[in-house]
């Protein structure tokens, strides 16, 4: 899966690095759809009633789809999935989300943007646990190819998951490095 991965994202570099000269400020326009999704290698610190564990790291993937409601101004859905194993017990996480986003217009081709996210979590590992989620993030979104584009970022998210009863909060603070890939209609 790992091989797979990094074969498509190595295809589309090399895809964007043979394209030829674009036409600049066409993205982020009222009306426009974006479709894509993040590649991240992301290091997890569970905490545990209030106190931090060790970290350990993990690949994930967040497709993701929106709509821009104003020129620079999305807002839309992503859904993350992360398998790992800890302490040789495989656990997934799963999030469903609510992002919106501004993308700031640079009369060029790149486009910094911000992004807030909001969600619910589960998680399971033998036992279901699940909560409520939150995550920032900032980049470049990057207009390369005719309706492509790349995205890098950096995104801080908080995952709570307590059990009925808890006095202290249960779960992961994820800081990730994010590389993705769209398109845009």
């Amino acid at each position: 899966m790992k091989k797979a991965l990094l074969a498509i994202t190595v295809l589309y570099f090399l895809s964007v690095m043979t394209a030829y000269s674009q036409p600049i400020d066409k993205f982020a326009r009222k009306g426009q759809w974006e479709i894509g999704g993040t590649i991240g290698y992301t290091s997890i610190t569970p905490v545990y009633n209030g106190h931090t564990d060790d970290s350990f790291s993990v690949f994930n993937f967040s497709p993701k789809v929106s709509y821009f409601v104003e020129d620079g101004f999305e807002i839309g859905g992503m859904f993350d999935v992360k398998i790992f194993d800890v302490e040789n017990t495989r656990t997934t996480m799963y999030t469903l989300y609510a992002v919106p986003s501004y993308n700031f217009k640079t009369n060029s081709m790149f486009y910094p943007y911000i992004q807030g996210q909001i969600g619910y979590n589960g998680y399971s590992n033998g036992s279901s646990l699940s909560g409520i989620a939150w995550a920032l993030e900032g980049g470049v979104k990057a207009n390369f190819v005719t309706n492509g584009l790349l995205k890098f970022g950096i995104n801080y998210n908080q995952i709570t998951l307590n059990k009925s009863g808890s006095n202290e909060r249960n779960g992961y603070n994820i800081a990730s490095a994010v590389l993705g890939a769209g398109i845009f209609f």
